[in-house]
């Protein structure tokens, strides 16, 4: 776990400096949206979609 606070900590001081709603909403929207299909990835034994065309 302190490996990851030491790998975030670039994106955490740029957060707080950039207080705005908009670009924190943002961040925190594709960090989400990223963990939760990493971990659907490690779970599901199903395989990974493939995208249409």
């Amino acid at each position: 776990m302190l490996d990851v606070r030491e790998r975030a900590a670039p994106l955490v001081r740029f957060v707080r400096r950039r207080r705005e709603p908009a670009v924190v909403q943002a961040l925190r929207s594709s960090a989400a949206a990223t963990i939760a299909y990493v971990l659907a990835l490690h779970l599901s034994p199903e395989a990974a979609p493939s995208p249409r065309r």
